[in-house]
C-alpha cells in the first residue's frame, strides 16, 4: 500500500491507494508488445539511483479461478518465485533493463526485485538457475490501477527477508468489451482488447 503497509488481495478494495514506482528514462528503445520492451540507455546503476516511489488508486478487481500454465523460477540463492504465464518482470539481461514475459526468461537472466525492509528503493538481483512450467488451477486476482504504472507484489518472507516483484499494470475490461470498442477501464484511449483483457499498448 502507499502507506507502507500490506493488504492481501482479498482485502483490497477499489479506491485503495497502492504503492507504485516510476522508472527513470521511460523512453522505450525496443518494444515487441505492451509487456515486453527494453528501456533505451537505462543502466542498472541509473535504475537503482533514480527510481522513485509513486502511488495509484485501484480501479478494478476481479477473482480469477481457472486452469493456467504456471511458471516457477528458482534462483541461485535457493529461493523461488511462481506466477502465471502471462506475467511480465523487470530484468537485467546483459546490461539491458527490460520487461520480459516470465515464460521467455531462462537460466542466467537476472530478475530485479525490491527489498521491503525500509522505505528506500533497494533493488535485489536474483539470478535464475531454472525455469519450470506446470499446468495447475490458478486462484488469484485480476487487479488494475488508474495509471499505466508498475505496482508491487509481495512474496512470502524467507530468512527474515521479504521482497516484492515489480508487476506491469494491465487494464481489465468489463464484461462485454469488444476489440473494436473503447474500453471504459482505460483512462487514455482505445487499447486492444482480447478475452476481456486489454493489451494496454496505448494506455
Amino acid at each position: 500500500m502507499a502507506d507502507g503497509t500490506f493488504k492481501t488481495a482479498i482485502d483490497l478494495q477499489v479506491g485503495d491507494i497502492l504503492k507504485t514506482i516510476d522508472i527513470p528514462n521511460s523512453e522505450i528503445g525496443t518494444q515487441n508488445s505492451s509487456i515486453e520492451y527494453v528501456y533505451s540507455g537505462l543502466t542498472y546503476e541509473s535504475l537503482a539511483t533514480n527510481t522513485t516511489y509513486s502511488s495509484n488508486p485501484v480501479t478494478f478487481k476481479r477473482k480469477v479461478n481457472r486452469l493456467s500454465i504456471l511458471v516457477k523460477l528458482t534462483f541461485t540463492d535457493g529461493t523461488d518465485w511462481e506466477d502465471t504465464i502471462g506475467s511480465s518482470y523487470l530484468v537485467d539481461i546483459d546490461g539491458a533493463i527490460q520487461f520480459k514475459p516470465i515464460v521467455k526468461l531462462k537460466e542466467g537472466n537476472v530478475v530485479l526485485l525490491l527489498n521491503t525492509s525500509n522505505e528506500e528503493i533497494q533493488f535485489v538481483r536474483k539470478t535464475i538457475v531454472s525455469v519450470v512450467e506446470n499446468r495447475a488451477v490458478f486462484s488469484g486476482w485480476m487487479i488494475s490501477v488508474e495509471t499505466a504504472e508498475l505496482f508491487l507484489t509481495k512474496t512470502s518472507t524467507t530468512n527474515n527477508e521479504s521482497f516484492v516483484s515489480i508487476e506491469h499494470n494491465s487494464v481489465y475490461c468489463p464484461v462485454g468489451c469488444l476489440c473494436s470498442s473503447v474500453c471504459p477501464a482505460c483512462p487514455k484511449g482505445q487499447p486492444y482488447c482480447s478475452g476481456n483483457v486489454c493489451g494496454n499498448a496505448i494506455c
